[in-house]
């Protein structure tokens, strides 16, 4: 089945946007899908799970957080402003395909899942489900609801940060921990020259401060939601745990571990693209139970 891949930079609010748009052409859109990165990803992280997804008429769309990836550095890190961004892009797709608003299914990888929660907040009407993979949202808990790094933490981060900047050996054993021994060289150092950017230890401050706290609404707007997490992922399980608890309230909540890590919708995207599919069925009602 064939498939048309475009790339795009819109501005919104006077932030600039990059996503990349995976549309049908053989068979009609039947389903959407938004993927939101994660700052270590970009788009190019969900590439083979999008094209397999649009073979099958999904119209997929990837989108790179504010500031991170190959989006201008300056932008907003907490995740009202980030999921407003994200949905401008959506509307503006759809816009642009002449379609009137739809219903999505959204992914979100890393701290991008807090904007996808975000995102549901704000217009649960156009959301048919989540799926969170590897989902950082609980760092330092999510009781608290407001975060500054004292002067010393920021100059260490800082520091830190400029350390891996001048060391991309370094850095590269950094994001391999990440991806595993299926990381290629050339994969790992693009992502470096994309993650290390001039003016980008700021807005990593930024967000450490202000991107990983999401609002009490956030766990009480039901919207089935699936989590995929990596068995061998250095972040940790209580990260999922911390998660995956604050969202009791809702209905229909799946957490599945599956033998991978950090990046599995890189690494393992044929596994994710499995426990994606019967998902997406199952919420929209095609299935009477999710499965692989």
């Amino acid at each position: 089945m064939r498939f048309r891949v475009q790339k795009g930079m819109r501005r919104f609010e006077g932030v600039g946007m990059y996503f990349k748009v995976y549309t049908p052409l053989d068979v009609p859109v039947t389903r959407r899908v938004a993927c939101v990165c994660s700052p270590i990803s970009d788009a190019a992280s969900f590439d083979s799970l999008c094209r397999e997804l649009a073979k099958n008429g999904c119209l997929c769309v990837t989108v790179e957080l504010p500031g991170f990836g190959h989006t201008p550095v300056k932008a907003p890190q907490d995740n009202r402003s980030r999921a407003k961004l994200v949905w401008g892009v959506l509307d503006e797709i759809e816009i642009s395909r002449g379609e009137d608003e739809g219903k999505w299914h959204l992914f979100g990888h890393g701290s991008g899942a807090g904007v996808v929660l975000l995102m549901t907040t704000l217009y649960p009407e156009s959301v048919i489900s989540r799926v969170l993979i590897s989902p950082v949202t609980h760092i330092f808990g999510y009781k608290k609801r407001t975060f500054r790094l004292s002067g010393l933490t920021r100059w260490y981060y800082l520091r830190k940060y400029e350390y891996f900047e001048a060391h991309t050996r370094r850095a590269l054993d950094k994001i391999r921990e990440l991806y595993g021994p299926k990381l290629k060289r050339e994969r790992g150092e693009e992502l470096c020259k994309n993650f290390f950017r001039k003016g980008r230890g700021q807005i990593l401050l930024e967000m450490l401060e202000k991107g990983y706290y999401l609002p009490d609404e956030v766990y009480e707007t039901d919207r089935p939601v699936m989590t995929l997490m990596g068995d061998e992922d250095p972040m940790g399980r209580e990260i999922f745990d911390r998660l995956f608890s604050a969202l009791s309230g809702v209905k229909v909540r799946e957490i599945h571990p599956i033998n991978t890590r950090h990046m599995c919708m890189e690494t393992d995207w044929s596994v994710v693209k499995d426990w994606v599919k019967g998902w997406l069925d199952y919420t929209e009602g095609k299935v009477k139970q999710p499965g692989r």
